[in-house]
C-alpha cells in the first residue's frame, strides 16, 4: 500500500512539474518589459520618372530628423513612446499589434532583438501612380 501511494505521489508531483513547466514557456513575451530605439529610418518615394530614397542610419540623424523614439513595452500590454502612452500592444508569434485610443492597428514584426514597422502606399495623381514606401527599424536597448 506504501508503494503505491508513494508512486501515485511522484506521478501527481511529475505532471504538475511538467504543467507548470509548460505554462511558463507558453506565456513567454518577446517584448513585455522592454525598450527599444529606433536604429535606422527610410523612405522611398517613385513614380512619373521620379526616384528618391531617404535614409536615417545614424542616431544623430534620426534625432535631427526628429525621427528617433524609445519605445517602452510594459508587462501589462502598454506601449509608451517617449515616455507618453499611446498604445496597448498584444503579441503573437512574431507579430506585435499596436492598437490606439481610436482603434487604429500597426503590426511591428519581431526579428530576433529588433522590431520592424513597413508600410507601403500607392496613390495615384493625374493618371501617374506613386509609391511611398517607409522601414523603421528599433533595437532592443
Amino acid at each position: 500500500m506504501i508503494k503505491t501511494y508513494l508512486k501515485l505521489v511522484a506521478l501527481i508531483l511529475g505532471v504538475v512539474f511538467i504543467t507548470t513547466s509548460c505554462e511558463e514557456d507558453s506565456d513567454s513575451s518577446k517584448v513585455a518589459g522592454n525598450k527599444y530605439e529606433t536604429t535606422y529610418s527610410s523612405m522611398v518615394m517613385s513614380g512619373g520618372g521620379f526616384n528618391m530614397t531617404i535614409e536615417l542610419k545614424t542616431k544623430e540623424e534620426l534625432i535631427e530628423n526628429e525621427s528617433y523614439e524609445v519605445l517602452e513595452f510594459t508587462t501589462d500590454g502598454k506601449l509608451y513612446i517617449d515616455e507618453v502612452y499611446v498604445a496597448n500592444y498584444t503579441e503573437s508569434g512574431d507579430k506585435v499589434t499596436l492598437t490606439d485610443g481610436a482603434g487604429n492597428t500597426i503590426i511591428l514584426d519581431i526579428d530576433g532583438n529588433t522590431l520592424v514597422y513597413s508600410l507601403s502606399e500607392t496613390e495615384i495623381e493625374d493618371g501617374v501612380t506613386y509609391t511611398i514606401s517607409t522601414t523603421t527599424i528599433y533595437t532592443k536597448m
